[in-house]
């Protein structure tokens, strides 16, 4: 055998031998580490994690939309980011003229649209504070109860605006729930260079059209790299923001809360026109949890001016509902630490989702039992 030969033989070898380490190595690391974690699996030395597959990938389910930068898409097969054929998030169908009962919309951000992302054993995709909210409204009134959840996230009070205009309305809801408050604070009303259309940090959204390698679980080295270099797998955020470095600024004017305020009231006045009675949902949270969200750089004092700015954001909702008498005002209370997932204090646990769903429902049940009630007495006199 020639020596070149011989030596493009050992080449192939080393490289060969190489990958196998390399292989071993990442499945080792990962099955150790997830030992005492509930998800000590001996799957995860056979297949690399599935959050490291196309169904994990955030921005695969969100598209460019005309008139509301983006949304998601319809009939998303993920695991965290379930949408129906409607685009709106789990996959329980919607008729959009035949409602199965007193239909309530939900307008906000991934707040809304969150599962368990954590998936807690036994996960359940389709757990989320709307979804427990229609469950337990239908446990106390003893009538069907249909919520669509319109939550998509990083949405500000602007999209779930045009949301509502664009894709509630045409629904005809008999209620229409906004909660919205953290996101406006986090990525405009706290950011530099404020201006009252919020393009001074958000930008017109294109998602890249990237080709999208197939998932082969059965090779860490070939899934980890495919994970990283996917177009379709960097976060969702990255693609709204013009710099994801924010130059902060918390010394706040009226300004920075009109647009908020107007969105609020274009909000209720639509419903209100629409015969759908509006509900604004205070944003609560664990104040001792709060900490530099992220595009932010915030020091100890920061934080408490910026947990000032969702707190104004709180009392701008509440002057709103004392000008609409038709609006209702939603205040969940307040959670804990424990009802948010660890290190993240803007998403709820599997424990604060079913915590929320219940409050909601408490919140707003007289309403629906007294308009089924009407709804009643209006066929028996007819």
């Amino acid at each position: 055998m020639h020596p070149a030969d011989l030596m493009n033989i050992n080449l192939l070898a080393a490289a060969g031998i190489l990958f196998l380490l390399i292989e071993l190595g990442l499945r080792m690391v990962l099955y150790l580490s997830r030992r005492g974690t509930g998800r000590y699996k001996l799957e995860y030395l056979l297949y690399c994690p599935v959050s490291w597959t196309n169904r994990y990938s955030k921005t695969n389910y969100y598209q460019s939309h005309p008139f509301l930068s983006y949304t998601k898409k319809d009939n998303c097969d993920s695991i965290r980011y379930p949408s129906n054929s409607l685009g709106f998030a789990g996959r329980k169908e919607i008729d959009p003229k035949n409602p199965r009962g007193y239909r309530i919309y939900v307008c906000g951000d991934s707040s809304v649209e969150q599962n368990d992302y954590d998936m807690i054993s036994p996960f359940d995709p389709e757990l989320t504070w709307p979804s427990v909210m229609e469950t337990e409204l239908e446990k106390m009134t003893g009538t069907p109860v249909e919520v669509i959840n319109a939550g998509v996230s990083a949405y500000t009070s602007i999209e779930s605006l045009i949301d509502f205009q664009l894709k509630g309305l045409p629904l005809k809801p008999d209620m229409a729930i906004f909660h919205q408050n953290l996101t406006d604070a986090w990525l405009c009303q706290s950011v530099a260079g404020f201006k009252p259309d919020y393009s001074h940090n958000r930008k017109s959204v294109c998602f890249e059209q990237g080709i999208h390698l197939p998932d082969i679980r059965v090779s860490y080295v070939y899934q980890y790299l495919k994970m990283r270099l996917s177009s379709g797998s960097g976060a969702l955020i990255s693609y709204l923001v013009k710099n994801m470095h924010f130059k902060s600024n918390l010394e706040l004017t009226e300004e920075h809360f009109s647009t908020y305020r107007n969105n609020l009231r274009s909000f209720c006045a639509l419903s209100v026109e629409n015969g759908i009675i509006p509900v604004l949902s205070l944003y609560c949270y664990d104040k001792d949890n709060v900490t530099s969200p992220l595009g932010h750089d915030l020091d100890d004092n920061e934080i408490i001016r910026f947990i000032a700015l969702f707190e104004k954001n709180n009392e701008i909702i509440r002057e709103v509902c004392r000008e609409f008498s038709q609006a209702l005002l939603l205040d969940p209370g307040r959670f804990d630490g424990s009802q948010y997932r660890t290190g993240d204090w803007m998403h709820w646990s599997k424990q604060g989702i079913q915590a929320m769903g219940k409050r909601a429902a408490e919140g707003i049940v007289e309403t629906v039992k007294g308009a089924k009630e009407h709804a009643f007495h209006e066929s028996t006199n007819s």
